[in-house]
C-alpha cells in the first residue's frame, strides 16, 4: 500500500483489512449505550464479528472476517486512529468529515472498507474508505 503524508509517500504492507456493514446492531456497546465516534463504532463491529461470530449481511453482500482484531486489546487501535481516508488528494476534507458523519448515524451508503497498517515512524494506522 502506497501511503502519502505531507507530501512524503512510503510503501507498507497491510496489516489487516476487511469490508463492514455497519448495521444498528454496531451503534450500541455491549452495555447498550448508544455510540457517537466513528472509531468507538468500527471497534464494536470488530467485536459483534469475534464475539458472536456473526457477520452482518445487507444488499445481497455480507461483511468479511478478519484474523486481527480478534483481542479487545487489538480492536483498540480502530478507536484510536489515527485515520486516513480515501484518496485525500483528490478529495477535500468534506469527504473525510462526511464518511465520519455516514458512520457515526449509520446511514453507510454502502460498506466501508478498512486497512491496519505501519506508519514509517512504526505505529498503527486506519485507511478507511466507502465502498459503494
Amino acid at each position: 500500500m502506497t501511503v502519502v503524508e505531507g507530501g512524503q509517500s512510503y510503501q507498507t504492507a497491510i496489516v489487516a483489512g476487511y469490508i463492514a456493514d455497519i448495521t444498528a446492531r454496531d451503534m450500541s456497546n455491549s452495555r447498550g449505550v448508544r455510540l457517537n465516534n466513528f472509531g468507538a463504532i468500527l471497534q464494536q463491529d470488530r467485536a459483534n464479528v469475534h464475539k458472536t461470530g456473526v457477520l452482518d449481511s445487507s444488499d445481497g453482500f455480507t461483511e468479511m472476517s478478519d484474523s486481527y482484531f480478534t483481542s479487545a486489546a487489538r480492536r483498540a487501535v480502530l478507536s484510536a486512529g489515527p485515520y486516513y481516508f480515501e484518496c485525500a488528494a483528490e478529495h477535500s476534507a468534506d469527504y473525510s468529515e462526511a464518511l465520519k458523519d455516514y458512520i457515526e448515524s449509520g446511514q453507510v451508503p454502502g460498506f466501508i472498507g478498512v486497512n491496519l497498517f505501519r506508519e514509517s515512524r512504526g505505529g498503527l494506522a486506519i485507511f478507511i474508505w466507502l465502498m459503494g
